[in-house]
């Protein structure tokens, strides 16, 4: 799940002025910039396939199907 301002920018729906200002601050403001790339990174990793598939084989397992 998107965390504004966190892993990622959020603007509403059609609302140019708001995406605008959002990328203008991404320009203008690395720290930020590099701290949502950082974390947005960190929070995928939670999907990779062999971590998803560790927590499948504990299921599996206290399902004892495995």
């Amino acid at each position: 799940m998107i965390q504004d301002g966190i892993n990622g920018l959020m603007v509403n729906d059609d609302d140019d002025e708001a995406m605008f200002n959002k990328i203008d601050m991404l320009i203008n403001n690395n720290s930020l910039a590099q701290s949502i790339i950082a974390n947005a990174y960190d929070y995928v990793q939670q999907y990779d396939e062999v971590h998803v598939m560790k927590k499948w084989n504990v299921v599996l397992k206290e399902l004892n199907v495995l």
